[in-house]
């Protein structure tokens, strides 16, 4: 393999890496909006005697 080559492959695959990592970013931010807001948890159960 050319030098070149490798030049011209390990752009390719840093431009593959880029839009991987944009499009995970955006499948989290959307899956992030379907989740239902946070709240503070309830109270524990009151203890039986």
């Amino acid at each position: 393999m050319a030098p070149e080559d490798v030049t011209e492959l390990r752009r390719l695959l840093y431009g593959l890496y880029a839009v991987c990592r944009l499009y995970n970013s955006q499948e989290e931010q959307d899956a992030s909006a379907l989740l239902p807001a946070t709240t503070a948890s309830p109270p524990p159960p009151p203890r039986g005697r």
